[in-house]
């Protein structure tokens, strides 16, 4: 299925998310579950399923909450918010900070416009590339009790934190943040146990302040990373 967030009509979005309403009540019927008791929930593109199908205008009965991961507000012909009903819609956001596939800027998007039309939201942001990690699926499963409980979680929403002079680069980011990169790209291959590469890290980052617009300086822990040293062939011995 596609769904890129772009306004325009998405015919195979809102097949997808018609069928998966309709699978909703089915689900619901067969368990004998109220609709108004679901949670809707899923990751990626589902997770923008999730999020249009808990949140659409709508004349059937609203899931009780929403767990929208690793995805974006879809914004496509044939979709409504109702904003006003989604003011008693508890919703989970969360999303990886090296994320390669949808940046971690939409997951933010998502929760500040959730939060800017009063829904009650919880934002949750881990260091992982597009994934789930044990921490987000527990900070998922107290929400999940919480909101069983009868509970709305809401948390105000973390300002963005500041960009590193030197952004650590994975080899999940490094096509996007290199290899795909506007402006010219000074990778340091570095190591924890490396004492010249302690050295130069000052002046790396100085080169960064003095190049900013100019330049984009990054870094790759070679430990971590292995694949990507090998590949540039900056491998170093101890």
């Amino acid at each position: 299925m596609s769904g890129t967030g772009g306004a325009a009509a998405d015919v195979t979005f809102l097949d997808s998310l018609r069928e998966l309403d309709d699978l909703l009540d089915t689900v619901c019927a067969e368990h004998g579950l109220a609709r108004s008791e679901a949670v809707v929930g899923g990751f990626s593109q589902g997770g923008a399923l999730a999020v249009a199908l808990g949140l659409q205008r709508t004349d059937r009965p609203r899931p009780a909450a929403v767990l929208a991961m690793s995805t974006y507000l879809p914004e496509v012909d044939g979709v409504d918010y109702d904003w006003a009903a989604a003011k008693v819609q508890p919703v989970l956001v969360q999303h990886g900070t090296e994320d390669p596939l949808i940046a971690v800027d939409k997951g933010r998007g998502l929760a500040r416009t959730l939060e800017g039309h009063g829904v009650p939201v919880v934002y949750g942001e881990y260091p992982m590339g597009h994934q789930v990690a044990l921490e987000s699926v527990q900070q998922a499963r107290a929400w999940l009790d919480a909101v069983r409980a009868g509970e709305s979680p809401s948390e105000p929403i973390p300002e963005d934190p500041p960009e590193p002079l030197v952004k650590p680069v994975t080899t999940a980011s490094f096509e996007s943040e290199v290899l795909r990169s506007e402006t010219p790209v000074i990778v340091d291959f570095w190591a924890p146990w490396c004492g010249p590469c302690r050295q130069v890290s000052p002046i790396v980052e100085q080169i960064a302040a003095m190049r900013q617009g100019s330049y984009k300086v990054v870094k790759v822990n070679i430990d971590d990373e292995p694949a990507l040293a090998q590949t540039y062939e900056c491998s170093r011995s101890r």
